[in-house]
């Protein structure tokens, strides 16, 4: 089942509910390499710039929505609106 895509803001979303997969882009998606993190978490970065343009967070419903504490990310190279935006935890519905 493919993922739908939802805007939030400059973020566009996807979630893959059978794979319980977040992808979330700054802007539109476009070619990126990626640095895997913490948590199911991994950072895409531009290539040419390192500038971060997206992540995926693996098993979202399943591990990270249920962290209890995710300050830790303020401490990635995310755009602050962005950490305000998962530090909310929110419902996604394929």
């Amino acid at each position: 089942m493919a993922a739908s895509v939802t805007q939030v803001g400059q973020f566009q979303l996807s979630y893959d509910r059978d794979a319980d997969v977040l992808y979330v882009s700054i802007g539109s998606p476009h070619p990126a390499y990626t640095d895997e993190d913490e948590q199911g978490l991994l950072i895409r970065k531009d290539p040419k710039s390192g500038e971060t343009v997206g992540v995926t967070i693996l098993d979202y419903e399943e591990h990270f929505r249920q962290l209890p504490d995710l300050s830790w990310l303020m401490t990635k190279p995310l755009p602050e609106e962005l950490v305000a935006y998962l530090r909310k935890r929110p419902v996604l519905h394929s």
